[in-house]
């Protein structure tokens, strides 16, 4: 009879706790990070987020908002321990796929070369931040230097920046040649072929063409895929540059039909066939970090929007390689660069940011202890997922970790005049 009550106690706490104790853990099982500056290079308080890594070789650092300086200092010192004492060097961007893979393999790496090549082809929001300065223009040309440099790689489709600007058409067109494409050989391949091509890259910038210019645009997209296709394997470098041209013209003609969350679907999906491919057939085993916001690095799907990192988990080879940490944080001041900045609210009672002991400036949960031993529970709780917006989510089914960060400030410009990079007006997060 006692046998027969312990067991009954045992299996009643456990299915409470695994229902709605995922407070309790969190607070029995969170852990204080001393810094978030780049300059603090004692990684002692980060073994706990090493060792909650473990093998994984592509580590999604997330962040809610395009400028949050705190964040970007974080995922400054978490880089360098990452590249210093885990083995990760190849760092993706949020950016141009073609951009900051072809445009990187061209760059002569002396550190003033790197360091335009950055500014002109990462998001501007990055580039032209203060916080940022130390990773783009220190540590990633100092590196250079190492016997294992950080190499700078993109996933994201919007092929629209300096270097694809200038040379995407150009390229695509020698490639098409070279393949002997028979769409080279129209009387309007100059005139149209081509001519569609540079209008889609260089982003019409001025004036938006009408819906009519998407699927014309797309039906010349398609002829080109099919005739690659009968060219180059699926996974080869331009086939995959055409499937980015692809998606980012399919997702243009639905900014034009006002369909946001179709609009961030089509791009998340490419983003992740982009990650797949740079992870398995451009730098096969090596170890991954990855920048992006919080929603793309989430593993998310509903009825509107599903993310870059749901659509890699449903690759279960690839699922257990993978490592997401989104970053949060208690109050503080939001707004991005040349954008009006603003007063962050505090969070609601009862949500993970509320939790977080407030003697902790910066803190980390890894919420995967959790998920093995309570694989069944389905318990929701309050969060700021993405921008400084709090939803009622399966947040530990989403983010393997949690970066806590208790007072948020937004970037400061980093040029001494604003700059906003009329190459990159209208660009999506």
């Amino acid at each position: 009879m006692y046998k027969l009550l312990t067991l009954f106690l045992i299996f009643a706490n456990t299915v409470v706790f695994g229902q709605q104790k995922i407070k309790e853990f969190v607070l029995h099982n969170v852990i204080r990070i001393s810094s978030i500056s780049p300059d603090s290079t004692n990684y002692d308080d980060l073994l706990a987020i090493g060792n909650s890594i473990g093998n994984a070789q592509i580590v999604m650092l997330g962040e809610q908002d395009h400028g949050d300086a705190a964040t970007f200092l974080a995922k400054t010192r978490l880089i360098k321990y990452l590249h210093e004492k885990k083995g990760f060097n190849i760092l993706a961007f949020e950016s141009d796929f073609f951009g900051l893979n072809e445009g990187w393999n061209d760059l002569n790496k002396s550190k003033p070369q790197i360091d335009s090549f950055l500014k002109n082809n990462i998001l501007s929001l990055w580039a032209y931040c203060d916080a940022c300065n130390d990773l783009f223009y220190n540590y990633i040309p100092l590196t250079r230097k190492s016997d294992v440099p950080i190499i700078v790689t993109g996933f994201d489709n919007q092929t629209v920046y300096s270097y694809s600007r200038k040379h995407l058409v150009e390229k695509l067109d020698s490639v098409f040649r070279e393949l002997e494409l028979p769409i080279t050989k129209a009387t309007d391949y100059q005139s149209t072929v081509l001519v569609q091509l540079e209008t889609l890259v260089t982003k019409f910038g001025y004036q938006r063409p009408t819906n009519d210019f998407f699927y014309k645009c797309g039906n010349t997209l398609k002829i080109i895929k099919e005739q690659v296709n009968d060219k180059l394997p699926s996974e080869n470098f331009w086939s995959v540059v055409i499937e980015n041209l692809i998606s980012f013209n399919e997702e243009e003609l639905y900014v034009n039909k006002k369909d946001k969350w179709q609009v961030e679907t089509i791009r998340d999906r490419q983003m992740g066939l982009n990650l797949k491919w740079i992870f398995q057939s451009k730098y096969p085993n090596q170890k991954i970090i990855v920048w992006a916001a919080n929603n793309h690095v989430a593993s998310y799907s509903d009825k509107k929007y599903t993310s870059m990192r749901h659509f890699l988990s449903s690759d279960t080879s690839l699922n257990d390689k993978i490592y997401s940490i989104g970053f949060t944080s208690y109050k503080g001041e939001g707004g991005r660069l040349w954008e009006k900045k603003f007063t962050i609210g505090k969070p609601k009672a009862n949500s993970l940011e509320s939790w977080m002991n407030n003697s902790f400036e910066y803190a980390f949960v890894d919420f995967t202890t959790y998920n093995k031993t309570f694989p069944k529970s389905n318990e929701e709780f309050d969060m700021r997922g993405w921008r400084y917006w709090t939803f009622k989510k399966k947040w530990n089914r989403m983010f393997d970790g949690i970066f806590f960060i208790q007072e948020m400030y937004p970037c400061k410009d980093n040029k001494t005049a604003a700059y906003i990079g009329l190459q990159q007006v209208g660009l999506k997060e």
